[in-house]
């Protein structure tokens, strides 16, 4: 197959980290993939390095974005591909919008969300507007959870398939790994048996930072010894939004830290013991919730999207936008840490969720609806 991706931009996000590891591995199949982007990214060069051809648009090589996307546009055109696979919601519309141009014989939509977002500007709902009705040009919408796929179709969508691949976690990246725990709290100035609770997140209200700032200092005036852990947040928060939790942690006597984003999360999963997920909604597959699982670790997460899925389980599931309930969850794993089994943990992810499952299932896929286009 000739298939060509497109997404915004190659940066450090978890749809950007899904479509690299699919476009590798059906490039390492031997088919022809090529990935475009309107802005460039760390997935770069880790693509090139593994034999796939990319492109990229930025702003001082092509004026303004309707420029970058007309540049794409034609880029795509003259590669003639069979399948044309664009990644989220806005880069989907205008995909879309373009496909007399383009003319592949499959478009195929990925979404990556649970559907649960709110439109909230006049921007937002024109490009949801366009989105629902640009969704019937798709010959099919591969969504990242059953929950985006059932809440996708009752908001409107109306695709020609539909179809569900979950989202694949490196393994071999992501495991348990004693050397980089001791390292990650010794640069970190954190002793070795200090209870470490941590979040990975974009700086997004939908995540809950809020929440698990809330939980601790619950947690603390119950008298909790999981009150007593370092809470650590990773995800390159806002100035004036660290300060908001950072004073809110201070006033409830709670030890918290905000690290900026890092290109080697693997390290921060090992460093702590407790890992939090309290986004309060639009997730699908979480990726950072299997990656944390991945490398053993215990898991608290807000029951949103495939959550229950993700954990199989393996951690504590509470409502989302909770602090009661959350600080329960991270008493309740902490306390459970002395029986952990961090290879039955691993296991749970890599059994069903390996990377190889990823790449097998939309290569299946992708070759099923392309021949019904023959």
């Amino acid at each position: 197959m000739r298939i060509g991706f497109v997404i915004g931009g190659l940066g450090g996000g978890g749809a950007e980290r899904q479509l690299s590891l699919v476009a590798a591995g059906l490039s390492a199949r031997g088919h022809d993939v090529r990935v475009y982007a309107e802005a460039e990214g760390p997935w770069r060069p880790w693509l090139e390095d593994r034999g796939v051809e990319v492109a990229c648009f930025p702003s001082d090589s092509t004026p303004g974005r309707v420029g970058r996307r007309i540049a794409l546009i034609r880029a795509v055109r003259r590669s003639r591909p069979d399948v044309l696979h664009p990644y989220l919601t806005s880069t989907n519309a205008w995909v879309a919008l373009t496909r007399g141009v383009t003319r592949p014989r499959l478009l195929v939509w990925g979404v990556r969300d649970s559907g649960t977002q709110t439109f909230d500007t006049r921007k937002s709902r024109a490009a949801w507007w366009l989105s629902r009705r640009m969704s019937s040009r798709a010959d099919l919408i591969v969504y990242n959870s059953a929950a985006g796929a059932t809440n996708y179709l009752a908001l409107g969508y109306r695709p020609a398939g539909v179809a569900v691949v979950s989202n694949g976690i490196d393994t071999d990246r992501f495991r348990p790994d004693e050397t980089a725990r001791r390292q990650w709290r010794e640069d970190n100035s954190l002793g070795t048996e200090e209870l470490v609770v941590g979040m990975i997140a974009r700086d997004d209200p939908v995540k809950g930072h809020e929440d698990l700032v809330a939980a601790a200092s619950l947690l603390r005036q119950r008298g909790d010894g999981a009150g007593e852990a370092t809470f650590i947040i990773v995800g390159g928060l806002s100035d004036h939004r660290a300060r908001v939790l950072h004073s809110a942690a201070t006033a409830a006597g709670v030890r918290l830290r905000t690290l900026p984003a890092t290109d080697a999360p693997e390290r921060f999963y090992n460093g702590i013991d407790v890992f939090v997920m309290p986004s309060r909604r639009s997730e699908g597959f979480p990726n950072v919730l299997g990656e944390a699982l991945a490398c053993g670790r215990a898991a608290v997460a807000s029951d949103v999207g495939d959550v229950r899925d993700v954990l199989g389980g393996t951690g504590v599931i509470v409502p989302p936008s909770d602090p009661s309930a959350l600080a329960d969850g991270i008493g309740q794993a902490a306390r459970t840490l002395p029986g952990l089994r961090a290879d039955e943990v691993r296991r749970s992810i890599s059994s069903r969720y390996s990377v190889e499952t990823l790449v097998d299932a939309t290569e299946a896929l992708l070759m099923e609806h392309l021949a019904r286009h023959q």
